[in-house]
Formats: C-alpha cells, structure tokens, sequence
C-alpha cells in the first residue's frame, strides 16, 4: 500500500488578510485545523474555498472510487477513469491504474 501524503489535518478554512497582515498583501488565506498556512489566494475568495473544500472534495472522491469498482456493468467506466485520473492528480501519482489498487474492478470492458 502506498503511503498517504502529509497533507495539513483537515477541516481547512478560509481567512481574509488585511493590509499589512500578511506579506503578500491582502487576500484570502487557507489553514489547516492545526492553524499551518495551506495556501494563499489573492486573485479570489472563490479560488481560497475551493482550496479550502480540497480535502472534503479528496474524501468524496475515495467513497466514489470505492463505490464505483464495486458496480456492475460498465456503465460507470467514464466516470471511474475521470475520477482515478483527478485522485491521482491530488495524491501526486501516475493517473493510471496502480498495480496495488485494492479494489477490484468489475467492469464489463478492460482498463487501458
């Protein structure tokens, strides 16, 4: 099994900047539960709660995976890949299938 990253302990929240707050100037920042910076959005307050969603989107996305190997036919393939290949984005690894994926796969056509 391969070892999870160690990302900042969710939930992340959204805090506003003020001038002379932050060296980056004014902005939206993202933290961890445990008070780390996780990231700095000064463009939007859309682009910091979306940062701030990223490991609640990163559970959703595991229960979906885990759901969809377990569906018959192979209707859900699509969606798996397209899931597979955006977790893998977030965990830094090949988009690919894994050689030690636990689940197994029980669609009607072959993965690539």
């Amino acid at each position: 099994m391969r070892a999870r990253p160690n990302f900042a302990p969710a939930p992340w929240a959204v805090h506003v900047s003020v001038p002379g707050e932050c060296l980056l100037g004014q902005g939206h920042y993202v933290g961890g539960a445990d008070g780390t910076g996780v990231a700095y959005a000064q463009r939007s307050p859309e682009d910091a709660r979306l940062i701030a969603a990223a490991p609640d989107l990163l559970a959703a996305l595991e229960r979906t995976l885990s759901w969809l190997t377990s569906y018959p036919g192979g209707g859900a393939m699509g969606v798996y890949d397209q899931a597979r290949a955006a977790l893998a984005k977030a965990l830094g690894e090949p988009a690919g299938p894994q050689p030690d994926d636990e689940a197994p796969h029980t669609f009607d056509r072959e993965r690539p």
